[in-house]
Order: C-alpha cells, then structure tokens, then sequence
C-alpha cells in the first residue's frame, strides 16, 4: 500500500522484495501496452528474439497452450506431447503436454495439434472453460444459456463450440 510493503515473519530468515518490469519495442502506445507489459512481468507472455511482441498479430495454438499453463501453474513434466505435429523439442511442447494432461487442450484429432495456426476464438473459449474448471474444480457444463443477446456472427459459431461461447459469454 502507497509504495511499501509490510509482511509479518514468523520464523528467522531471509527476504527479498524484487520488482521486474518488461516492455517490448512494438507495444508504445498500443492500446493493450499496459496487460501485455503486466503479463510480460509476471513471465506469463513473452516476445520473440528481437524484443518485439507484435500486438497486432493473431496466437497460435502453441502460443495459447503455452500462456494457459503458466497462467494457471500447470506443472511441466516432460515434452511429450502424444501429437506427432509437435517435436518433443519444440520450446512450447511442455506447456502443450501440460495442458494436455490437465485435459485443458485438445487436438484438432487424436494425432494432431496445429502447433502453428492461428487459433480461433472458439477454441480459445473453450480452453479458458476447461482451465477454469480445472483450477476452480466446478464444471459449467450445463450452464444456463438464457441470453437474449446473440454475438454477431453467431450463426458461424461450430456446433462443437456453441455451448463454450455462450457459457462464457
């Protein structure tokens, strides 16, 4: 509160009280400047090797693996995936593994995983669904679906996500 810290130890020992912050080139002045520098923080989000996070380009399903399972402290256990599109070397395998196991990611089959496509909203509204669930051990299958309000392109929404989109809407 106003700048300083106060903790109540119980036990002798040592403390440390450290602050990192992180911006990239490209964020000055972009509307989410301040979520992504909060998130980069945090080591939620990162960059790409030039120091630049590209505000404006769409997630991949790698990406949006690998954001979910540090959001959500999902532990990394081997890089294994099960998918045989993504190499056990790839640096968002174990966050894909992760969030396979937790049962928060699925493949677009059985084999296959689309590591480098662009994912859509609906899948990201069912995986933030699944996460949630997971993490608050509760379902929102069910859920009560008496919205008036319809999104605009409703009538593109999958079957398959139709029940994500409004239960998290």
């Amino acid at each position: 509160e106003n700048n300083i810290v106060t903790i109540e130890i119980k036990e002798a020992g040592k403390i440390a009280v450290m602050e990192y912050t992180k911006t990239f080139k490209d964020i000055e002045g972009h509307w989410a400047q301040n979520a992504i520098e909060i998130l980069a923080a945090r080591q939620i989000m990162d960059g790409d090797e030039s120091e630049n996070f590209n505000p404006d380009m769409g997630i991949s399903r790698a990406e949006f693996a690998s954001l979910i399972a540090r959001i959500f402290g999902l532990p990394l256990e081997g890089s294994d995936t099960g998918f045989k599109d993504v190499e056990s070397s790839a640096r968002y395998a174990p966050y894909i593994t992760a969030a396979r196991k937790a049962g928060v990611v699925k493949g677009v089959s059985e084999t296959e995983y689309e590591p480098d496509r662009i994912i859509s909203r609906e899948e990201m509204i069912a995986i933030v669904l699944r996460a949630y669930e997971k993490a608050h051990k509760t379902s929102t299958e069910n859920g009560t679906m008496e919205y008036t309000d319809k999104f605009n392109d409703d009538e593109i929404i999958g079957d398959w996500a139709y029940e994500y989109v409004y239960t998290g809407k």
